[in-house]
């Protein structure tokens, strides 16, 4: 009898292409529900296509909720758990331009187009208090294609639109560009992270400031030299975690872990992660405003855990467990008890996985289940060569964190052809997951040179570079 592996089809270039991908998980405020994207190839599309699914967090099948023309994402939960918002695209029309708000009943029905904005928008997001719903949109007009001149990028500005009002608010002053916010708890003030230019380049000496959400004044609150993400509100309202450190990506990355005062006149941010060997990404207070649940890179995958801002102490809930590659984070109820998140290994692609954290005290107890099997015949056929894992330090003294993966047969004594695959960390680090590795078939592997001399046992694929 052939065993399982030998059963499986052999992975093919282009075959990875057919996989199911979800996207934006967010879990509905009550913790009994999770929206998410489902993206799906179209035959007749470069792009794969966004749907919004919904699945109970007790388990049974997903439903979709919506079901096009238009290019589907970020849906985000009312507060009261009866509509979600989010962003639909037309497909075929142009770009971000047709990117528009849409509000859609939690139990289905017909979506209704909120307001229309002339460039589109992007990064919606509702207001504690439900009263409102915040996203970003660029400025001006679409500067005219000319191959012989680089258009000057545009301010991106924050605004605000009422429910049941069709004409948006802006939040910010034109000559800003908003790269990132959160809502203050109370729903009166929202923190941004943002810079006085509009290129990307721009983005990388940013700064986190403080504004009405009724508009005004942006208030600057540091004099950060490296970039920021993650913005998070303590539940009281006085204090702001954030997440700091050098990296490639817009908001995308990792660091150490800060916390800001926002009582004192400036306050300096104050280092909670001082040396930590690993990177956080995202992070969230708990009710008690004394802890942050966070989850960041941990080598080639990574940790969900709790940080004791007071104590400094770290208690991981989960390692070994990867979430999206470029920026692992976790959708969670208010109490933090709830958590909804995707996750793949080696033996699945991504799906949707739910969390609850039993005793966060004790930082040991937590339940994890899958609620998703997007592709079942990639998961039962496709022979994916396990990866080994590897660690060593490169010639600056850096640790490299590698995988080494071997073809599934080995056609001769004579070593295969080697393939070196190199990227940094932590953002869009290489990941132990099932989409990560090369179509071993073909006979390939991961190699990298040092001292002048190629070993296998060696690789660079990883994150801490």
């Amino acid at each position: 009898m052939k065993s399982d592996q030998q059963t499986r089809v052999p992975v093919t270039p282009g075959a990875m292409e057919t996989l199911r991908l979800p996207a934006d998980v967010h879990l509905s405020p009550d913790g009994q529900h999770i929206a998410y994207v489902v993206l799906e190839p179209v035959s007749d599309q470069p792009e794969r296509q966004g749907r919004i699914w919904v699945v109970d967090t007790s388990g049974g099948e997903p439903q979709p909720l919506t079901k096009g023309p238009g290019d589907d994402s970020c849906p985000c939960w009312s507060p009261d758990n009866q509509q979600l918002a989010f962003i639909s695209k037309s497909k075929g029309e142009g770009t971000t331009g047709n990117a528009q708000l849409f509000l859609i009943p939690a139990n289905g029905g017909e979506a209704r187009q909120v307001c229309t904005t002339p460039n589109g928008i992007s990064d919606l997001e509702w207001s504690p208090d439900g009263k409102g719903i915040a996203f970003l949109s660029l400025d001006g007009e679409e500067p005219k294609s000319d191959p012989r001149v680089i258009a000057p990028n545009r301010h991106q500005r924050l605004w605000t639109i009422r429910p049941g009002y069709d004409i948006p608010e802006p939040v910010t002053p034109d000559g800003l560009t908003v790269w990132e916010y959160a809502w203050s708890p109370d729903s009166q003030h929202i923190a941004i992270y943002y810079s006085t230019g509009s290129d990307d380049t721009d983005w990388y000496r940013g700064q986190i400031g403080m504004v009405s959400a009724v508009g005004g004044a942006v208030r600057q609150l540091t004099h950060l030299t490296r970039q920021a993400s993650a913005l998070a509100w303590s539940p009281d309202g006085t204090r702001l975690a954030f997440i700091s450190g050098e990296w490639s990506d817009p908001c995308r990355g990792g660091g150490d872990a800060f916390v800001l005062s926002l009582t004192e006149d400036d306050a300096e941010p104050r280092n909670l992660t001082p040396g930590i060997p690993f990177s956080p990404a995202w992070c969230c207070w708990f009710p008690d405003g004394q802890r942050l649940l966070y989850a960041g890179w941990d080598g080639l995958t990574q940790q969900i855990g709790i940080l004791n801002e007071n104590e400094g102490t770290i208690t991981p809930l989960v390692r070994d467990f990867v979430i999206a590659g470029f920026w692992p984070r976790l959708s969670t109820t208010s109490e933090l008890r709830y958590f909804a998140t995707t996750h793949a290994n080696q033996q699945h692609p991504y799906d949707v996985w739910f969390g609850e954290i039993i005793n966060e005290d004790a930082g040991t107890d937590i339940n994890l289940k899958r609620l998703t099997r997007l592709n079942p015949i990639a998961e039962e056929t496709f022979a994916i060569a396990p990866s080994e894992r590897i660690s060593y330090l490169s010639v600056d003294g850096w640790r490299i964190d590698a995988l080494f993966t071997p073809p599934l047969t080995q056609k001769s004594d004579t070593p295969p052809p080697l393939v070196v695959h190199v990227h940094g960390g932590p953002s869009w680090a290489w990941l132990d997951d099932f989409g990560s590795k090369p179509y071993t078939n073909t006979g390939f592997g991961w190699l990298c040179r040092t001292e002048g001399q190629y070993s296998r046992q060696l690789g660079t694929r990883g994150s801490f570079c």
